[in-house]
């Protein structure tokens, strides 16, 4: 679910004909964006993490000069320019394609609804919001609720803790007769 209307990332949708795909947060209005329902809930709630999975003969028939092309999403970015007066930023076009356009040309496939928390930590921005301080931040809490739930005692002093994957990629890879040290960082292999 997206966490609030202008969160930068797209919306699953159903376009006309029934094919499932994602429209960009750049490409919905913004009264699209912040439209709700009769009980005050998002109308374009359902935002996409950009996880996708395709078979590859489907990405064999899309890429291989079929005629398929997806389409092109302008974005606009400040970008840094020379100029007869030095150094500028100015606003620059950038013409993307991204792999999302794929979806309605499916014969068929299915969105998952995945608890925020566990599966998406993104770092759009230096700071604030979605930065990487804030990805950070939910990665510790994930990892101290892995070894909560495991049993495993949490000194008072770990302010930071960190769990390598190839040690655990969720909970139940955390086995019991851990013992942590009593510092304030801990990171485990």
């Amino acid at each position: 679910m997206k966490a609030y209307p202008e969160e930068k990332i797209g919306v699953f949708v159903k376009f006309e004909g029934g094919a499932i795909g994602v429209v960009e947060y750049s490409d919905l209005p913004v009264e699209l964006q912040n439209s709700t329902d009769a009980t005050g809930r998002l109308t374009y709630c359902m935002g996409s993490i950009a996880i996708h999975l395709f078979s590859v003969p489907f990405i064999k028939t899309i890429t291989d000069g079929s005629g398929v092309s997806l389409p092109f999403h302008i974005a606009r970015k400040k970008i840094a320019a020379y100029g007869p007066d030095g150094a500028a930023e100015i606003d620059g076009f950038k013409f993307e394609k991204f792999v999302f356009d794929a979806l309605p040309l499916t014969d068929r496939n299915i969105v998952l609804e995945i608890r925020r928390e566990d599966e998406f930590a993104p770092v759009k921005n230096k700071t604030g919001v979605d930065s990487l301080e804030t990805a950070q931040e939910l990665m510790v809490n994930q990892h101290r609720q892995w070894l909560e739930k495991s049993g495993v005692q949490i000194p008072p002093s770990a302010k930071i803790i960190e769990i390598s994957p190839l040690r655990a990629v969720d909970a139940g890879d955390i086995t019991g007769g851990i013992t942590l040290p009593d510092e304030e960082r801990i990171y485990l292999e």
